[in-house]
């Protein structure tokens, strides 16, 4: 009689035994399925995010793109820089035009670059507005505008930031 109720308590024992086991092992599976489920939810979520925006997406990297310089060389990249500025300058009636600029001085990739002249000051919002438009790769971080206003001349200096890529 002990024999055979021992025998019915290791039966009792391991038929717990597999069912705990077996509820571990279901709710794994469950888990993995689960787990499967939100991967494919996130991929299809990011498929239809993609064809959704996938036009502003495009513009969004093209902004990207022109806010820096592509340049062979850094002095190339300065000197069409410098260029460009001094022909805005006097497009705008802006004399006496002074750039200096410090390549390598930071460790960023950009340079920057002072730039001071002289003129009327009703012209420096146009100048302001071309420089934005034209040249998104060369922010203003300062500037600095004392004018006289009897001869309606001012004097501006104003502290840029060139941007520049190098090729790969």
């Amino acid at each position: 009689m002990k024999l055979t109720l021992n025998i019915r308590w290791i039966a009792i024992g391991l038929l717990w035994a597999g069912t705990i086991f077996f509820t571990y092992w279901n709710i794994n599976k469950i888990d993995l399925i689960m787990t499967e489920i939100e991967k494919e939810e996130i991929f299809q979520m990011d498929g239809i995010f993609w064809d959704y925006n996938s036009g502003s997406i495009s513009k969004i990297l093209a902004q990207r793109d022109s806010l820096t310089l592509p340049v062979e060389s850094i002095r190339l990249g300065l000197f069409y820089v410098e260029n460009s500025l001094t022909a805005l300058a006097l497009r705008h009636n802006f004399g006496e035009i002074k750039i200096e600029s410090t390549p390598g001085q930071t460790g960023e990739v950009g340079i920057p670059i002072n730039l001071y002249f002289e003129g009327p000051f009703r012209e420096i919002l146009a100048w302001l507005n071309t420089l934005e438009h034209d040249f998104p790769y060369l922010p203003v971080r300062h500037a600095k505008i004392s004018a006289d206003p009897f001869s309606k001349q001012a004097q501006f200096q104003f502290w840029l930031y060139l941007r520049y890529k190098l090729p790969d």
